[in-house]
C-alpha cells in the first residue's frame, strides 16, 4: 500500500513554521490562511519530504527573524522522524527531566512564561538561553500528541501570542488525528478484498488501498489527491456530489448502486458502502468501501439474455417469440397475426455427415439470412434445434406476407459454404393464422408445426394449416402413435454419458440419456419423442423405467468395476406433480440396493416454476432422502438466480451454449470466470456440459470448475459401449490437429 504520512511526520509538516517567526504580528487574514494551508499539506503531503517542500507558502509568511518554534513529541517517536530525513525544531519530550515542555505534555495546559523564578518553580523550558516561552499542547479530545512551543531571546509573549499559537496547534492537533486515522486504515485495508478509500468533503482521495486502486485502473500512487468525480458515470454525477453532502449530515452509513468508469473509460457497475470521516467529533470526509459488481452485472445480464434468445443464432426463442406475440395483441386485440413456421428437413442428414461444428455455423448462418429479410413488423426465432419460426403481424391475405414468404425462401436457394464444404439446405414450411386457425399462441405455434410437418408428404415447400389438417398424418402424430408400442416392447434403452472431474481425469459420475431404436423409423432422438411423451403423460411411465434401468445399471456397474460412484437421471414436471414421487424415487433406490447420494435427479428450470407454484415443494422431500438435485440447462430457461436461493438445489449444469462466444459484448471466458465465482459465494458444484472441444476442456481446467460433460471427453453410449471409461476409470482426451475453445 501507498505510504501516508505517519502522525509524527504529519506533526512536523504541520509545525515547521520557520524555524522562526512572529506569531504576534500575523493578522487574522493570515492566520487562517496558515492554518489552511497547514490542513491542506497533512492531507495531501505523502512524504516527510514532500511536505517540507509544500511549507513554503508558510515559511514565506513568517520571515521575520523575531521567534523560534519547536515540536516536541515523546522519545519512540523520534526514530520514525528521523528516518525520513532532517527533522530541524524537533525536540524529545523527556518525562524524567522537569521541564516546562514536559509539564505541558503531562497537564495538557497551556503556559506563557516570561523567565521569572517564582512563575514556574523548579521548572524552565527545555531550550538553552530562552528568557520567554510560549507552550501549547497538541489535543486531540483526551489525547496528548505533543506540544508546540515558541521562544524568545530578550523579549517576552503576550496572551495574543500564545492565542495564535493555540490556534495553529488546534488546527495542527486535528490533522494529525486525521493522520492517525489512516494510518490505522491503512493495517486494516492492506489485502482487504473491497475497494476502502477515504475522501475529504470535496470528493478528493485522501488514502485508498491497492484494491481500489486495482478497480479504477490507476496506480496508488497517482489515485491520491484525485478526485472521485474523475470517475463517476455521467447519470450518477448528481448523486455522487450529493451523497458527500447528505453523508455529513447523516452518520449512518449508507449502500449505494452506482455507475462508474476505469481510467481507460470501461464501465464499471459497483456498490459502494458510505460513512463519515470524523475527526474529534466533526466530519471532514468520507469513508468508502467499493465492491465491483461489473462481471457479476454482465453475467447477470448474459443469463437475462440467454433466457429469452439462442446464442448460436443471436435469434429469439420460443419464450420471446411467445412475448412479442403478447405485445402485437397488447397493442391491437383484434390483430391478424401469421406465423410462419420453418423446418430444416436434412438437418440431421448434416450433422451425421459432417460434424456439429458444421451444422452449427449454417444455423448462424441461416438465422442471419432470416434476420436481414425480415420487415419492421415481424420478428424471427429459433424454436428448436433446426426450427425457426417468424411471427408477421399482418394477415397472410395482406401482400407484406407474400413478400415476407418469397424473402424466407429466398434464404434457402444459395447454398451454404462452410469450411469448403458446400451444403444445400431444404425447408418445409407451414403457415397458421391468428385467430383463424388458433385460438392462442400455443395452439398456433403447434398448428404451425404440424402444418410444416406434411411438407414431406405433399411436396410442396409451403403448407398452410388448412391445407395440411386432413388426409394425411403428421410425423408427430405417428411418433406419438408408436411410443406407447416403443415403450412396452423394449424399444426404448438408456445411453450413457460420462461426467469427468477436471483436475483428475476420473469418472464420477455417468448421466443416463433415453434413445428410441424403432424397427421401422431407426434411430428416434429424445428431442423428437420427449415433448409428444410430456404431452401425452406417457412421460411419467417413460421416466420410472429410465429410473429403475439407471439404479440397476449402477448396481452391475459397482459390484464389476467400482465405478462410478453415482448415476444422474432427467426428471420432468409431469413427473414431480405425481403423488408420493420422492418417496417412489427413493423406493426405487432401495430396492436397487445402492446407498444415499448415488442417484442424482436433473431438472430443468421450468420445473421449478411449476414447484415455486405449487403449495408442496418435493425439494424438501428429496434432501430428506439424500437424492441430489442438479438444475439442467442452466441459465437459458427463467430466472435462474432467485431460484437458486429459494430452493435446495444441490448442482448446477451449465448449458453448452455459455461456451459459445458471446452475442451482447462479453466473452465467454469473462462470462464463465463470474460464473464461477458466483457458485463459489453460493458453495455449489457446476458441471459444465456441451464440451466438444480439447481447448474447452484445457480453458475449464484454468478457470477453475470441476467438472466437464461432452463429445470432447465421450459420446453417450450404451451400456456395454460403456467398457473403456469403466475399466480405466478416467478419460485423458488427447488433443486433436485442429480444435476449438473458449473465446480468450
Amino acid at each position: 500500500m501507498h505510504s501516508a504520512l505517519t502522525p509524527e511526520e504529519a506533526m512536523l509538516v504541520a509545525t515547521g513554521l520557520g524555524p522562526r517567526g512572529r506569531l504576534s504580528e500575523l493578522s487574522n487574514s493570515d492566520l487562517q490562511t496558515l492554518i489552511q494551508t497547514c490542513s491542506e499539506i497533512c492531507q495531501t503531503a505523502t512524504s516527510l519530504a514532500a511536505g517540507l517542500a509544500a511549507l513554503r507558502p508558510i515559511q514565506t509568511l513568517t520571515a521575520a527573524q523575531s521567534a523560534a518554534v519547536y515540536l516536541y513529541v515523546p522519545p519512540h517517536q523520534l526514530s520514525a522522524l528521523a528516518a525520513s530525513g532532517d527533522p530541524p525544531a524537533l525536540i524529545p519530550v523527556d518525562d524524567s527531566a522537569p521541564s516546562l515542555e514536559a509539564e505541558v505534555y503531562r497537564t495538557g495546559r497551556s503556559v506563557v512564561w516570561g523567565g521569572g523564578p517564582d512563575e514556574t518553580p523548579g521548572l524552565r523550558p527545555a531550550a538553552p538561553g530562552a528568557s520567554s516561552a510560549i507552550i501549547t499542547p497538541l489535543q486531540v479530545q483526551d489525547q496528548i500528541w505533543g506540544v508546540l512551543a515558541a521562544y524568545r531571546e530578550h523579549t517576552g509573549f503576550t496572551d495574543r501570542d500564545l492565542a495564535v499559537l493555540e490556534t495553529v496547534g488546534q488546527a495542527v492537533a486535528v490533522v494529525v488525528a486525521l493522520r492517525a486515522s489512516i494510518s490505522q486504515q491503512e493495517s486494516l485495508w492492506a489485502g482487504a478484498p473491497l475497494g476502502m478509500a477515504s475522501f475529504d468533503l470535496e470528493g478528493r482521495f485522501i488514502n485508498a488501498n491497492d484494491t481500489q486502486a486495482k478497480i479504477l485502473g490507476v496506480p496508488l500512487t497517482e489515485l491520491i489527491g484525485r478526485s472521485m468525480m474523475d470517475f463517476v458515470g455521467t447519470s450518477d454525477a448528481v448523486r455522487v456530489r450529493q451523497l458527500f453532502t447528505d453523508q455529513t449530515l447523516d452518520t449512518n452509513p449508507h449502500s449505494h448502486l452506482l455507475t462508474a468508469h476505469r481510467a481507460d473509460g470501461s464501465p464499471l457497475v459497483v456498490e459502494a458502502w458510505t460513512a463519515p470521516l470524523t475527526v474529534a467529533g466533526a466530519t471532514v470526509g468520507v469513508q468508502v468501501a467499493l465492491r465491483d459488481l461489473t462481471a457479476e452485472r454482465h453475467a447477470t445480464e448474459r443469463l437475462e439474455w440467454l433466457a429469452t434468445h439462442d446464442p448460436l443464432t443471436a435469434l429469439g426463442n420460443r419464450r420471446w417469440l411467445e412475448h412479442g406475440f403478447a405485445t402485437m395483441l397488447a397493442d391491437d386485440a383484434q390483430r391478424r397475426l401469421t406465423l410462419i413456421y420453418i423446418d430444416v428437413l436434412n438437418f440431421s442428414y448434416i450433422n451425421e455427415t459432417y460434424n456439429h461444428d458444421i451444422g452449427d455455423h449454417l444455423l448462424a448462418e441461416l438465422g442471419r439470412r432470416l434476420t436481414r429479410v425480415l420487415s419492421d413488423r415481424a420478428i424471427c426465432a429459433r424454436v428448436g434445434s433446426d426450427d425457426f419460426a417468424v411471427l408477421l403481424g399482418e394477415s397472410a391475405d395482406d401482400p407484406p406476407f407474400l413478400q415476407l414468404l418469397e424473402g424466407i425462401k429466398s434464404c434457402f436457394e444459395q447454398p451454404l459454404t462452410v469450411d469448403d464444404q458446400v451444403v444445400s439446405l431444404r425447408p418445409a414450411i407451414g403457415v397458421a393464422l391468428y385467430p383463424r386457425h388458433a385460438p392462442d399462441w400455443h395452439t398456433l405455434l403447434r398448428m404451425a408445426a404440424v402444418a410444416a410437418s406434411q411438407v414431406q408428404a405433399t411436396g410442396p415447400a409451403v403448407v398452410f394449416h388448412a391445407e395440411g389438417a386432413s388426409g394425411h398424418q403428421s410425423a408427430a402424430a405417428e411418433i406419438a402413435q408408436r411410443l406407447p408400442r416403443a415403450l412396452a416392447a423394449g424399444y426404448l434403452e438408456p445411453f450413457y454419458q460420462p461426467i469427468v472431474d477436471l483436475k483428475t481425469s476420473k469418472v464420477v459420475a455417468a448421466e443416463a440419456l433415453c434413445r428410441w431404436h424403432d424397427p421401422d423409423l431407426g434411430l428416434i432422438y429424445p428431442s423428437r419423442f420427449i415433448p409428444l411423451a410430456e404431452e401425452s403423460g406417457l412421460i411419467v411411465s417413460i421416466g420410472r423405467f429410465m429410473l429403475q434401468a439407471a439404479c440397476r445399471q449402477l448396481k452391475q456397474w459397482q459390484t464389476e468395476f467400482a465405478r462410478p460412484s453415482r448415476v444422474q437421471v432427467n426428471v420432468s414436471a409431469r413427473q414431480f406433480e405425481e403423488p408420493d414421487f420422492p418417496e417412489l424415487v427413493a423406493e426405487i433406490i432401495r430396492t436397487a440396493g445402492l446407498p444415499p447420494g448415488s442417484v442424482a435427479l436433473e431438472l430443468t428450470e421450468s420445473v421449478l416454476v411449476r414447484i415455486r407454484e405449487s403449495t408442496v415443494d418435493p425439494l424438501q422431500a428429496l434432501a430428506r432422502h439424500q437424492v441430489p438435485v442438479i438444475i439442467d440447462d442452466f441459465g437459458i430457461g427463467f430466472s435462474s438466480l432467485s431460484y437458486l436461493h429459494q430452493f435446495k438445489v444441490d448442482e448446477l449444469k451449465l448449458d453448452r451454449s455459455f461456451l459459445e462466444p458471446a452475442q451482447n459484448g462479453m466473452s465467454s471466458r469473462d462470462l464463465l470466470t463470474a460464473i464461477a465465482e458466483f457458485a463459489k459465494r453460493l458453495g455449489m458444484l457446476i458441471t459444465v456440459e456441451g464440451v466438444e472441444h480439447f481447448d474447452q476442456i484445457a480453458a475449464l481446467r484454468r478457470l477453475g470448475f470441476q467438472r466437464a460433460q461432452g463429445y470432447a471427453l465421450a459420446p453417450p453410449a450404451s451400456a456395454p459401449a460403456c467398457a473403456s471409461w469403466l475399466e480405466q476409470g478416467k478419460i485423458n482426451p488427447a488433443k486433436p490437429a485442429k480444435a476449438a475453445g473458449i473465446d480468450a
